[in-house]
């Protein structure tokens, strides 16, 4: 495994440790080709991760904010490896937000009350630097 202190820095480095921890393909963390050797190893692949960054751009650029139990009806049918579980989506998402992609506004709207489940809550918590 590389030095991940060299790779990543302060908030990419908690999204990277995050990533791995929670068998996400830590895509925007990408230093080294050995990643593409292990994808058999994540929970949430390359080509699913990829499909929600693709996805949550197109709904950021044009200002659609969306609910979380909408965004898992669409992750319903990401991918060709079929249908994301719950906890996959959520730390997915959570692994985008320690990465500090897209505004506040964005990830409040994605956990709203009444619009996401309760384990949601995860994904938009302030990393608190432990």
């Amino acid at each position: 495994m590389p030095d991940i202190s060299r790779a990543t820095t302060g908030h990419k480095q908690v999204a990277y440790k995050f990533a791995l921890k929670r068998h996400i393909y830590p895509v925007l963390d990408e230093v080294s080709p050995w990643f593409r050797t292990m994808m058999m190893g994540f929970d949430v692949d390359r080509e699913q991760i990829v499909s929600l960054i693709t996805y949550l751009n197109r709904q950021w650029v044009t200002g659609q904010t969306i609910s979380f139990y909408y965004l898992e009806r669409h992750a319903l049918y990401y991918t060709s490896r079929g249908k994301l579980s719950r906890p996959d989506l959520i730390y997915a998402c959570r692994y985008l937000f320690l990465h500090r992609l897209y505004d506040e506004k964005f990830w409040w709207s994605l956990c709203e009350r009444g619009e996401s489940p309760m384990e949601a809550d995860l994904i938009a918590i302030p990393h608190n630097g432990t």
